[in-house]
């Protein structure tokens, strides 16, 4: 929903304009369902994402542990994510995105690494041929089937 928007439309308009489309109205109605419970400060939805039901603060909202009555899913009631006392709020989203960045950086090294096949170090291949030398042990190999170059000369030559 766009809070910008001004344009106030009645419920029984909406429901004209989805009647041909359940899945539509549906989806509609969870939107308002939703925004309905982010009006409340003292209510959330659980976060578990089977589970949908509405939590009640007793307290004003704090960095606190929350329970979910029907799946008993704990949760911190003021960011939204799993309980994470004692660290506050800030410092956990921060902590999500800074993992999130590992992931990536994880992730590219997977993808255009390889180890050397003599010592282990971490190779990264950044243009040129397929004959690879380990900065560490001075092994050279091939970045594709990681053998030795030599015998692929070799063969290369005697073949």
């Amino acid at each position: 929903m766009n809070t910008d928007c001004q344009l106030f439309l009645p419920e029984d308009f909406v429901h004209f304009i989805c009647q041909k489309s359940v899945l539509l109205y549906e989806k509609y109605d969870l939107l308002i369902f939703r925004e309905s419970i982010d009006a409340y400060v003292r209510m959330r939805l659980c976060i578990n994402s089977e589970c949908q039901t509405v939590v009640i603060a007793q307290e004003q909202p704090s960095p606190k542990r929350v329970t979910c009555t029907n799946c008993n899913n704990s949760f911190c009631f003021k960011c939204g994510n799993d309980y994470h006392a004692p660290t506050d709020c800030k410092t956990i989203l921060l902590w999500y995105r800074k993992c999130a960045d590992d992931s990536e950086t994880a992730h590219y090294i997977r993808a255009h690494t390889k180890l050397c096949p003599n010592c282990g170090s971490c190779i990264e291949k950044n243009g040129g041929c397929n004959h690879m030398s380990c900065y560490s042990c001075k092994h050279e190999f091939c970045w594709i089937c990681l053998g030795l170059c030599v015998f692929i000369f070799l063969k290369k030559i005697f073949d």
